[in-house]
């Protein structure tokens, strides 16, 4: 197809569409973002996390996952979880992890938001672990 052709499709798509077509709708989700892990010593690790924005709907339950492979999920096999039932008030939370890490290994962490209408996930942050108590 030459170039003139598709300029005149794309008008022609773009020209013949109703108002109601293109609906924009926002996305009133929660917005957060996972810190980088700190405190990492042979006892476990601190995961930190931050709101950006709390959204519309109520927090049902927020926490972090952390899985030896990235991305992890609620629903992800082998992934470990760390989960508070209820509504958070603060703009910043984190907790120290001091079980099921392995000294050594290369764990992704990120925090996560439940409403009864979203699961939100924050983005990986990568750490080393030198071990944990348990």
């Amino acid at each position: 197809m030459k170039p003139l052709s598709i300029i005149i499709l794309i008008v022609f798509v773009v020209c013949s569409c109703d108002d109601d077509t293109f609906v924009i709708t926002s996305r009133d989700y929660p917005r957060l973002i996972t810190k980088p892990v700190t405190t990492v010593t042979s006892r476990g690790a601190r995961f930190n996390a931050e709101f950006r924005y709390r959204g519309d709907k109520e927090i049902t339950s927020y926490g972090f996952v952390w899985n030896e492979t990235p991305f992890p999920t609620l629903r992800t096999p082998s992934t470990e979880i760390y989960m508070v039932n209820e509504n958070i008030q603060d703009d910043r939370y984190s907790t120290f992890i001091s079980s099921g890490l392995i000294a050594n290994e290369t764990y992704y962490v990120r925090t996560f938001i439940q409403t009864s209408y979203y699961t939100v996930y924050g983005i990986n942050q990568e750490f080393v672990s030198k071990g944990s108590e348990n």
